[in-house]
């Protein structure tokens, strides 16, 4: 099949909030600001989905010099009984379990608390509980203040990266915040790329990256039945990705031909994936718009090798023209020729995208790197 050519979205930086140094700064000030940088607003009348506190002031608009005001706490919604969610327990088979585990802990007691547990500060206070520092949660704060209550629902920790010893690794978390709001409980759907780092036998969390929410404009007709279709569940990161027209419509394309065939369930399109393949300084195919992780077909994780069609939709995804498709295994058996690719990463997800030469009619060479 002969793969369209035409231009991505223009990629840019990380979208996280704001800068690691500008981060620490504040919060070593006690200045840190609530949703700086995000895209706040209201839900629509009637919307179950929990909304980000907008930003009173960002660090470009705040005189130098001068501190940040403290945000107005939001009311309280006191007859709203917490929701009570159940830790989250790693699938059998994945690589690294402890590893998953670590990250999925820390944010899970960031994340939840109860009366008198909102804020930054208390936030560093449970984690100390874990060995983990203040500053590793910075990029959290948009999460972190504004509600009596918080619970987080983990949907599924996948890898982002590892290194090749395993020393360090990004494990991208998907899932649920619900919170009070509007005398309800509401939900909003979140990502957050946990960093972690191996020391004397041990994973310790050392960064836990919450993405910018970027300004909607409108999803291309692709990108709209890809939003509307039953068989690809979005997480709500990806789904705001495809609202803002951060995912080329390649992407969107093969989700609706493989759709219509398997139940499809979306980790990461853009938002909240390293900007480049782990480690390497190479800008990764996700944050150019290019590609799309897999954590669950027809409902099976791709983890339970066994059991998962992973295998069909690998196969199926670059006869409809990707021009990568990482899986637990690869299937063509040569090390290093596209579309295949395997490593200790890709046993827990799918990464189906496309590469430069699908959108340059350039020819090269030499076959670029097929990972991430």
């Amino acid at each position: 099949m002969t793969v369209p050519r035409r231009r991505p979205p223009t990629a840019t930086e990380p979208r996280v909030l704001l800068s690691r140094r500008r981060l620490l700064q504040l919060s070593a000030g006690g200045l840190l600001l609530a949703g700086c940088g995000t895209v706040g607003g209201e839900s629509e009348p009637g919307s179950t989905e929990a909304t980000w506190p907008d930003p009173e002031v960002t660090p470009s608009a705040a005189p130098t010099g001068q501190p940040v005001p403290e945000p107005e706490p939001e009311p309280e919604d006191t007859a709203v009984p917490p929701v009570d969610i159940q830790p989250y327990t790693v699938l059998p088979g994945e690589v690294e379990p402890e590893c998953k585990t670590a990250a999925v802990r820390s944010l899970e007691t960031a994340l939840t608390w109860r009366d008198g547990e909102t804020g930054m500060q208390a936030a560093v206070d449970r984690l100390a509980a874990l060995g983990i520092t203040g500053a590793a949660a910075t990029t959290l704060a948009p999460a972190l203040v504004g509600e009596r209550w918080s619970s987080l629902r983990v949907t599924y920790p996948q890898y982002g990266g590892m290194l090749p010893d395993r020393s360090q690794a990004s494990v991208m978390v998907t899932g649920t915040q619900i919170v009070p709001q509007d005398g309800e409980a509401k939900e909003r759907g979140l990502i957050v790329d946990v960093r972690l780092a191996k020391q004397d036998g041990a994973w310790t969390v050392t960064e836990m990256l919450l993405p910018q929410r970027p300004e909607p404009t409108g999803p291309t007709a692709a990108g709209q039945a890809v939003i509307d279709h039953d068989n690809i569940i979005l997480p709500g990161p990806a789904r705001r990705d495809i609202e803002a027209r951060l995912v080329d419509d390649l992407v969107c394309e093969l989700l609706l031909t493989l759709a219509e065939t398997w139940r499809l369930d979306v980790q990461v399109l853009s938002s909240g994936h390293p900007w480049d393949v782990f480690m390497t300084g190479r800008q990764s195919n996700h944050t150019k718009g290019r590609a799309v992780d897999l954590w669950a077909l027809n409902g099976i994780p791709v983890i339970d090798h066994e059991n998962s069609p992973w295998r069909e939709v690998m196969e199926a995804a670059v006869a409809a023209g990707a021009g990568q498709a990482g899986g637990p295994e690869d299937l063509d058996g040569v090390r290093g020729r596209r579309p295949y690719f395997t490593d200790a990463v890709h046993q827990d997800h799918l990464h189906l995208g496309f590469t430069d030469d699908q959108f340059d009619p350039t020819p090269t060479t030499t076959a670029p790197p097929v990972d991430g």
